[in-house]
């Protein structure tokens, strides 16, 4: 009888044995296991790494760069010929207020005869504002408004006087020489001669302009005309061959933001400069 209890208290307590542990093992090991994965690792990820890359950096980017390119945009847009210089001023100093480097290159993209609009009445405006505005910037980018925009008599309706005018009127009188020794050497000329306003022209600053040169030439008015206009315009004249000048840049007014970053941001317009105050 005693071995019989034995042996049943001896299997009852190896079955408990087996249950306790069974229990531990599923409450302590898998519980523990899964628990902290959930709360600790896969949780903190979620709001720590993904959230702040959404809310701080890509959204503060956008903002900037749309805040920062407003007015530009609008002085891209409604740029256009015909535009009154009271609207444009209004344009331009928005723009160039808010960033000046890329205003001047929207400058230079609407005179652009290669990849621009090719606007030239519209330019004159535009140099004439950056004349009395900002006079250092269109000094310093007049050669390349010149050869790589535009052409040599963009410049030619700058109010006479004034800094701008005579670096032109420099600029001008030194391609003259230049041309003239060409000239004698059979070589290749540059067109300055050719939008050279004659003395008697009826044009808004032609005669004065004409004057000027002359004298800053050291010349009289028949000299300037004798020794440098009247044969290098025959010589161009002999030289120029039937050229296609019809600009076909596709033009409207709802650029968006990427659209006109796109344009101006191309190396076409590397060459433009701003110069700081001091």
């Amino acid at each position: 009888m005693f071995s019989a209890l034995y042996n049943y208290f001896f299997k009852n307590t190896e079955v408990l044995k087996e249950v306790s542990t069974d229990v531990t093992t599923e409450n302590s090991t898998e519980v523990s296991a899964e628990v902290p994965t959930e709360n600790s690792t896969e949780v903190p990820t979620e709001n720590s790494t993904e959230v702040p890359t959404e809310n701080s950096t890509e959204v503060s980017t956008d903002v900037t760069t749309e805040n920062s390119t407003n007015h530009l945009l609008e002085l891209f847009n409604k740029s256009h010929r015909g535009i009154l210089y009271e609207e444009l001023d209004i344009l331009l100093k928005n723009s160039y207020a808010e960033t000046p480097i890329y205003t001047l290159k929207c400058l230079a993209h609407l005179r652009d005869t290669v990849t621009g609009r090719g606007e030239r009445d519209l330019s004159k405006k535009a140099y004439r504002w950056l004349e009395t505005n900002c006079e250092i910037q269109l000094i310093k980018n007049m050669e390349l408004f010149i050869h790589k925009y535009g052409r040599w008599d963009d410049f030619v309706y700058l109010p006479l006087g004034s800094n701008a005018s005579n670096h032109y009127l420099t600029l001008m009188s030194k391609q003259l020489t230049v041309d003239l020794e060409n000239m004698k050497n059979g070589r290749v000329v540059s067109k300055v001669a050719k939008w050279i306003p004659s003395e008697k022209s009826s044009g808004y600053n032609h005669t004065g302009f004409n004057g000027e040169l002359a004298k800053m030439m050291g010349l009289s008015n028949a000299a300037l005309k004798k020794t440098y206009l009247t044969p290098l315009r025959k010589y161009i004249s002999g030289m120029e061959q039937q050229e296609c000048t019809e600009i076909k840049f596709e033009f409207k007014t709802n650029y968006s933001m990427d659209e006109m970053m796109g344009i101006l941001s191309n190396s076409q317009y590397d060459d433009i400069c701003f110069i700081e105050k001091f």
